[in-house]
């Protein structure tokens, strides 16, 4: 009897943690979410050389958000946030190539 106390209290409180942490995940993507405007995308993407333009628009297209964030984040030397942040305004607000720096 006592081991199946042990094992619902266990259950219970994995099934809390799981929770609380989609919670923090949702918070942190509305943020992004809030933060992705047609105005930081153009922001964005003058920060990019056409080359690295080229290579983020790709790898969105590819669906290779994480690489897109990572040949952000190393072009610009901005936070993860930022890198986040501007590659998903970039797919949700396309922008042409400005020439960058």
């Amino acid at each position: 009897m006592d081991l199946i106390v042990w094992l619902i209290v266990g259950v219970l409180i994995a099934t809390l943690v799981v929770v609380l942490m989609r919670k923090g995940g949702s918070a942190a993507a509305n943020a992004i979410n809030e933060a992705s405007t047609p105005e930081f995308a153009q922001t964005s993407s003058a920060k990019l050389d056409p080359a690295t333009h080229q290579q983020v628009y790709a790898l969105i297209a590819q669906g290779k958000q994480r690489d897109a964030i990572t040949a952000y984040q190393n072009a610009t030397r901005c936070t993860l946030f930022e890198a986040t942040t501007a590659v998903a305004a970039l797919a949700k607000h396309p922008q042409q190539p400005t020439g960058g720096f």
